[in-house]
């Protein structure tokens, strides 16, 4: 087995510490809330490359992941309430 680069320890890291800070803010929050912040995120993104990279089937992209994540957002509004 092979002994992970610096790189990879340092990219571990962050990753730890994300997930740390996004599993305060869910609990601050709700994850429902979280959700459909994301979702917004995602329909931004997708509206920014459609007018600036003109990229339809990107687009699309990241509007079909708006669309599940807003359907994730609904469940668990629905089975957290």
């Amino acid at each position: 087995m092979t002994m992970p680069t610096q790189s990879e320890q340092n990219e571990q890291t962050a990753v730890e510490h994300m997930s740390e800070r996004l599993e305060r803010f869910i609990d601050t929050s709700s994850l429902a809330g979280v959700l459909e912040i994301i979702e917004d995120i995602c329909y931004g993104k997708a509206e920014h490359i459609r007018s600036n990279w003109q990229d339809e089937a990107m687009a699309k992209s990241w509007e079909r992941a708006g669309r599940v994540i807003a359907k994730a957002a609904l469940h668990r509004h629905i089975v957290l309430t």
